[in-house]
C-alpha cells in the first residue's frame, strides 16, 4: 500500500513537471527595443515541425512544449527572418527566449501571395466566400489565423 501511495506521488509530480514545462519570451525590434506584435515563431525538432505560435500585442509568446532541443524560426514582414537551433527546453519550468529581430533593409523583396480556388466575387450569386466548420479548421495543417482565411481549399 504504501509503495503504491509512493508511485502516485512520483506519477503526479512527474506529470506536474510536464505540465509546467513552457518555452516564452518577448519578440522586439532592433532599432527601437519594441514589442511586435503578430510575429510567427514556429518551433521544430529534428527537422519536424512541432508548432507555431504568434506574438501578442506586447511582443510576447508562450509555447507549452516537451523538455529538449529545440530550432526557433521567426517570421515577420519587413525584418530578416532567423533561426535558432538548439535551444533546450527544460523540464519543469518556464525557460525563457528573447529573440529580437531586425531591419530587411537588404533582403530582396518578397511577397508572399495566397493561392485562392475558385472566384472570390461570383456574378450570378449573392454570397463570397466558404463556410469553415469546426471539422475544417481542426484539420486544418496549421492554427495560424491567415492561413485558415486564405488557405483553405474551397469545395
Amino acid at each position: 500500500m504504501k509503495k503504491s501511495f509512493t508511485f502516485s506521488l512520483l506519477l503526479l509530480f512527474c506529470i506536474a513537471a510536464f505540465a509546467q514545462t513552457s518555452l516564452s519570451g518577448k519578440v522586439i525590434d532592433y532599432d527601437t527595443g519594441e514589442g511586435l506584435i503578430g510575429v510567427n515563431i514556429m518551433i521544430s525538432q529534428n527537422g519536424n515541425f512541432i508548432t507555431e505560435t504568434n506574438t501578442d500585442f506586447y511582443g510576447n509568446y508562450k509555447v507549452h512544449l516537451a523538455p529538449g532541443p529545440y530550432n526557433i524560426e521567426t517570421a515577420y514582414f519587413g525584418f530578416s527572418p532567423s533561426t535558432i537551433t538548439g535551444v533546450m527546453v527544460k523540464a519543469g519550468q518556464n525557460n525563457h527566449l528573447d529573440l529580437t529581430l531586425g531591419d530587411c533593409s537588404i533582403c530582396p523583396d518578397i511577397f508572399i501571395l495566397n493561392e485562392y480556388h475558385g472566384p472570390l466575387l461570383s456574378k450570378d450569386t449573392a454570397t463570397s466566400g466558404s463556410i469553415l466548420d469546426q471539422k475544417k479548421i481542426k484539420n486544418a495543417p496549421s492554427k495560424n489565423i491567415n492561413f485558415i482565411a486564405g488557405d483553405i481549399p474551397q469545395n
